[in-house]
């Protein structure tokens, strides 16, 4: 089974630079599925989106966004990959704990009150690794 890091995804451009091997994987991960959209969670600012081209796992800095019904992937990426979001993001990140300070990771918690996540909260996507 194939790997994505954050390491793999290069900042603003939504490009996958390469993978990993599962069973080379020592930390926690979620499974995502062709057609999910992968979010880097740490450090917002690099801006590192992707819509999954295949079947996986990838690390859990990661918010997997599933495939779904009425909204395409590509829109939802582009959207997560625009200044104005990375923005948002960045404004989100969660100052309630000394990691989330040092590593700048987004909080969904805070991040889902933006509109772009309208589609999802409708629709009940949450759980499991997933949004």
């Amino acid at each position: 089974m194939r790997y994505v890091g954050l390491e793999h995804i290069e900042p603003n451009t939504m490009r996958l630079l390469g993978q990993g091997r599962a069973s080379e994987v020592r930390s926690s991960s979620v499974r995502f599925s062709g057609g999910d959209v992968l979010y880097g969670k740490m450090r917002p600012y690099l801006n590192k989106v992707w819509v999954a081209e295949f079947d996986g796992i990838c690390s859990a800095e990661f918010l997997v966004f599933p495939k779904c019904d009425g909204l395409k992937s590509l829109f939802l990426a582009l959207r997560l990959n625009a200044k104005d979001f990375v923005t948002y993001a960045n404004g989100q990140v969660s100052p309630s704990s000394s990691v989330n300070r040092v590593k700048r990771r987004i909080c969904w918690g805070f991040c889902r009150s933006h509109p772009v996540f309208l589609h999802y909260i409708l629709h009940g996507f949450w759980g499991g690794g997933q949004v």
